[in-house]
């Protein structure tokens, strides 16, 4: 079982100071959503997301479970196959017209068994999150209201137990900080990176 490294626990900190993860205040997002909503999450059993989910935002989460989670959706992402991500969503759309709900939860984690394998750093994984969520909005069909991202990290805490705590990622002011130009077209996000 990985946890953060104390780099990666150093990352996430500057990251709550910046306010770019901050902490789910119970009930933030009640009532945002009708039918429960669509939650993306990974398939790796060794976290409780899905229970974190279940409990603060809604008893009857419709969820896709698929090993890398969003990080299958983004083009950065080493183990990326188009066919099997247009699939992916054309099957949560379905399922999101069958349940008569427009509302997305994408939740990336860290660490993650499939950005190990494909040798991501967690600032990469960061970076897979955001143009997931952007791609979401801008290619996918959801609105920018309806789309809502988290961040899930798995550490070990001072007194060596394991904590796992679950984060509001805010995708623009992460990309502010990082520097990564966003051509803006109406609601249709580019996420434009340098070779």
């Amino acid at each position: 079982m990985h946890y953060l490294k104390d780099e990666e626990r150093s990352f996430v900190r500057d990251l709550k100071v910046a306010d770019i993860l901050r902490e789910y205040k119970m009930g933030e997002l009640k009532g945002i959503t009708k039918n429960g909503g669509v939650a993306f999450f990974c398939g790796d059993g060794d976290i409780d997301v899905r229970n974190y989910h279940e409990k603060t935002i809604s008893r009857r989460p419709h969820g896709q479970s698929l090993f890398g989670g969003v990080l299958i959706y983004s083009r950065f992402y080493r183990g990326y196959k188009g066919s099997f991500a247009a699939d992916s969503i054309e099957n949560a759309l379905l399922g999101l017209n069958a349940k008569e709900t427009k509302t997305a939860f994408l939740y990336p984690h860290y660490p993650c068994g499939m950005a190990t394998y494909f040798e991501h750093t967690i600032e990469e994984v960061f970076l897979m999150a955001a143009d997931t969520h952007l791609r979401f909005i801008s290619e996918f069909g959801f609105t920018p209201d309806k789309t809502h991202s988290f961040f899930h990290v798995k550490r070990l805490n001072k007194g060596a137990r394991e904590e796992q705590n679950t984060y509001i990622f805010d995708v623009k002011k992460y990309l502010a900080l990082i520097g990564a130009p966003i051509i803006t077209l109406g609601q249709a996000y580019i996420l434009k990176l340098a070779a």
